[in-house]
Formats: structure tokens, C-alpha cells, sequence
């Protein structure tokens, strides 16, 4: 693992700070235990920030595989071939289901309780999303003609934006913009196949793309990363690269955006693995924190830690983990197999 490219502690600190204002943790007192979920082999794991400790907390269906927050606490994924579950913590069991027409994938919760998912169902009138009210755990909805395979969504306002990769041999990435109240669906911006697929990040002024590539294979072909800003308050999109010292070789996962700090799953140069934290004012990436798995999704960042995992396409022969990092010391204290603690 190459060693960690920063001047000072003192450096991590102020910038972890500054990205984690507002943050759930507790800064006087005793320490709050702060917990976060996910899912996988068939399982819903309850991850304690504080003892960097997972335990299985309820059984679900091995096809849960990413969990979404309401505003009450509780936590829905996929259930079966076409239901959504939700996951109760305050009553540690799965408390409702949702019978869909097809099969979900991405699911995006909205704070009012609405919330949309995505299906993989090619249909005449293209790709579609439910719209669901998770408090009366039920479809109300349905958006038709979505031109592709979802790769992500972010809520703006009352507009819905919507990541996708054409399927057909000419197919492009594209964001979309469907506004809610009128359901009228319109492309946003446009690019070829590139080897990536975008995943979202959203600010109260700008939607940024994400190029994911696969964490396999040399890092070292890739153009230099860059991110496409979307203003969303007036401007056309541009493409934007990413300055600094720090040299990221590839983004190999959805970013986490915690102030004015993008965090994002990569790659380095050297073809170690990492988090790179981007600072959206200059674009400049500002510090790196290698970590020894190829993380594709972060689950938490706060003031003194960050939670990461890897998938099951990059996982090691432990199998999927959850990797804790203490951003005070700069530095990975913990990798948690989640086979460790399945019942399977």
C-alpha cells in the first residue's frame, strides 16, 4: 500500500472538520455510539462507528444487496425477485414489503416519503421507475420511457435526475431531468460509451457525474479523471478535471459528498487503492487515504471516521467487508469480513 501523501495530522483534521460540519457525532461528552446498515448474503448488518464492530441484526433476501434511509429510520431494499423490504431498526425485524411488477435495483428515497426505483425491464416504451409512498408501502406510480439501464438518481428540488447507459450498440450516457409534478422526462447533457458509467452527487447548486470504472485491470490507460458540473440553478454543463499533487488513476465507485468535500472510492497511480477527498471549490484533490481493499461504495464519512465496502464482484476470498477509517489519524484500524458475522 503506498504510504499516505499528507503534509501534517493537523491537515486531515481541519479538512475531515470543515467536510463533516453538522456531522451525527457527538464533539463534547461521552462518546454517542453511532450505527449505520447494510446488506449482503442474505443479511442485514448493523456496522458501530465508535467500536468499528459489526453484528447481523435480521434476516433478508440474498438479492439485498444496497439499503436506502427513509426519514424515520428504517431502511428498504430488495426483497425477492420483485419486492422491496423494510428494515426497522427500533424493532430489529423487517416490518413491511412492497410488491413491485418487476425486479428494483436503484432505490432513492426522498426526505417527504416518496421514493423511486429503478427497473432492468426493457419495454416498448423503454426503461421505467416506481414511484412509491413508503408510508402506505405502496405503488402510486410509474414513469415510463426512461432511455436506458439506471446507473444512479438525485433529487433537486421537484425534479428527479436520472443516470443511464444505452443498451443498444450506439448507445450513450445520459442524464435526464423528469420533473415530478408533470412527469415530462428531457435529456440534461450526453456522452459516448467510455468504459464508465456515472454515478450522481448533488450540492444545493450543482449535480456532479462521477465516471465509475471497474477497479480490475491496469490503471495506468485511463485518461486523467474529471467530473461533469451540471449547474442547476442556470449554465450549461462542463466538464471539470481534477487538480492537485495527489494523482488519482481511476474512480471505481459512487461518491459521498459531505460539505464541500466530494470523497470518492479510487484507484492511484501506483494501482493501490484509496479515497480520495476533492475539494468542489478549486476541484483539487486534497488528500488521499489508502485503504488495502478495492472499496466501491462509502457509507458514512463523519469527523473522526469513514466507512467503506467493496462489492462482490471485487471482493477478496474473505468476502464482502466493511473498512473503517480514523480521519483524525489519517489511517485504515479495521477491515470486518461480513461473513464473519452471518448466520450463513
Amino acid at each position: 500500500m503506498p504510504p499516505l501523501r499528507i503534509a501534517t495530522r493537523l491537515a486531515v483534521v481541519a479538512l475531515l472538520f470543515a467536510a463533516a460540519a453538522g456531522s451525527a457525532v457527538s464533539q463534547s461528552g461521552p462518546a454517542i455510539p453511532l450505527h449505520l446498515y447494510t446488506a449482503a448474503y442474505g443479511a442485514i448488518f448493523e456496522a458501530d462507528l465508535t467500536a468499528c464492530s459489526v453484528r447481523e441484526v435480521a434476516r433478508t433476501d440474498r438479492t439485498a444487496l444496497e439499503l436506502a434511509a427513509d426519514s424515520e429510520g428504517r431502511y428498504w431494499g430488495r426483497y425477492r425477485e420483485t419486492s422491496l423490504a423494510c428494515f426497522d431498526p427500533a424493532q430489529g425485524t423487517i416490518t413491511a414489503r412492497i410488491r413491485l411488477s418487476d425486479a428494483p435495483y436503484r432505490i432513492l428515497v426522498a426526505p417527504d416519503g416518496r421514493a423511486w426505483v429503478s427497473h432492468n425491464t426493457l419495454t416498448r416504451h423503454g426503461f421505467a421507475l416506481s414511484v412509491l409512498d413508503l408510508a402506505a408501502a405502496k405503488v402510486v406510480g410509474r414513469i415510463q420511457g426512461v432511455p436506458g439501464i439506471v446507473t444512479d438518481m438525485a433529487l433537486a428540488g421537484e425534479s428527479l435526475y436520472v443516470a443511464t447507459l444505452g443498451v443498444e450498440k450506439t448507445g450513450s450516457l445520459m442524464l435526464s431531468r423528469i420533473e415530478l409534478r408533470s412527469g415530462i422526462l428531457s435529456e440534461v447533457y450526453r456522452a459516448p460509451k467510455g468504459g464508465y458509467v456515472w454515478r450522481l452527487a448533488s450540492s444545493a447548486d450543482a449535480l456532479y457525474l462521477v465516471p465509475e470504472r471497474s477497479a480490475s485491470g491496469p490503471v495506468g490507460v485511463d485518461p486523467p479523471p474529471s467530473l461533469v458540473v451540471v449547474p442547476l440553478r442556470g449554465g450549461e454543463p462542463r466538464e471539470q478535471p481534477l487538480q492537485g499533487e495527489l494523482k488519482i488513476g481511476r474512480i471505481v465507485g459512487g461518491g459521498y459528498l459531505q460539505g464541500g468535500t466530494l470523497f470518492l472510492p479510487c484507484r492511484d497511480r501506483r494501482g493501490g487503492y484509496g479515497i480520495a477527498a476533492v475539494d468542489l471549490a478549486a476541484f483539487r484533490v486534497s488528500l488521499f487515504l489508502p485503504v488495502s481493499r478495492a472499496v466501491n461504495e462509502i457509507l458514512y464519512v463523519g469527523q473522526e471516521r469513514c466507512v467503506a465496502r467493496d462489492g462482490l464482484l471485487t471482493a477478496g476470498p474473505e468476502g464482502v467487508a466493511l473498512v473503517f477509517i480514523d480521519l483524525k489519524e489519517g489511517k485504515e484500524v479495521s477491515v470486518v469480513p461480513l461473513l464473519r458475522h452471518s448466520g450463513n
